[in-house]
């Protein structure tokens, strides 16, 4: 695993922990007063509750529906102690990462050629760059451009909507591959396939995600042609939220630039 591919588990570490000790924070157990002491005596460990005022208080049978809360709080307690720990080792290693990839970052060493020479080389697959590279020169099977392809995005592809051209030209800002209207053959025997709108390459993990946008969902019959798509692709494993994403819109509500961002920003960056 590349250091920035580390960079980035660690940052989503940091992130599930900040949120566990946020929430452990609004438990109603947090809100339990006293704390929870165990001894040892006459080999048998006891439990007591170190009340407020500094006494400690015997937790017999006749106390059990105390203890509980108790024990729930010196978890969570300790649960909040050890994610702090936690995420301060893990800064400390993102702050040497930082440093690393600053004077060893492989990605970065095409950049540092000299610009006469620069677009005569071929970058080296180990790279990000270099794999997205081969992966888009790589040939296809694409759907027909017809007539109804009547908008054209940054890059030259020719789209069937205004839609299309915005998700196109928001991976295309973004530096993330994509090839449009690719064939995904879901069964040969059956001869069942799909051209998913967008075929895309997430260079962090370098697998392919697939993008439908849904534009006509308020039409039944375009709704049911869909729903039976969907349902090809989830039997072959094809799931939203997974390697699917999908976005939709109708005659009253289009498809914003927000939620593309949004889309982008947590499944292919």
């Amino acid at each position: 695993m590349k250091a920035s591919q580390i960079a980035k588990e660690i940052e989503d570490r940091i992130r599930s922990l900040s949120e566990l000790m946020s929430a452990l924070k609004k438990t109603p157990a947090s809100k339990t007063k006293g704390e929870l002491f165990i001894a040892k005596s006459h080999g048998k460990q006891r439990c007591y509750e170190m009340t407020e005022d500094g006494s400690r208080l015997y937790l017999g049978k006749d106390k059990q529906e105390r203890l509980a809360p108790l024990a729930q709080k010196k978890y969570e307690t300790m649960l909040q102690q050890a994610a702090s720990t936690e995420i301060l080792q893990l800064q400390a290693c993102l702050k040497r990462l930082a440093k690393l990839l600053q004077k060893h970052d492989i990605d970065s060493v095409y950049d540092t050629m000299e610009e006469p020479v620069r677009h005569l080389i071929t970058r080296d697959p180990i790279t990000d760059k270099g794999y997205a590279d081969k992966w888009l020169r790589q040939r296809y099977q694409r759907r027909k451009t017809t007539e109804s392809h009547k908008f054209t995005t940054i890059r030259g592809d020719r789209v069937v909507s205004k839609s299309e051209e915005i998700i196109a030209d928001r991976l295309n800002s973004r530096g993330i591959p994509y090839r449009y209207e690719q064939i995904l053959i879901l069964n040969p025997h059956s001869n069942l396939y799909y051209f998913p709108d967008f075929t895309i390459l997430n260079v962090r993990t370098r697998k392919e995600i697939y993008w439908e946008h849904l534009g006509m969902v308020d039409k039944n019959d375009y709704w049911r042609d869909n729903l039976k798509k969907l349902s090809d692709y989830a039997q072959y494993g094809y799931i939203p939220g997974k390697n699917l994403i999908l976005s939709f819109e109708c005659t009253e509500q289009q498809l914003s630039t927000e939620y593309v961002d949004s889309m982008i920003e947590n499944f292919l960056v």
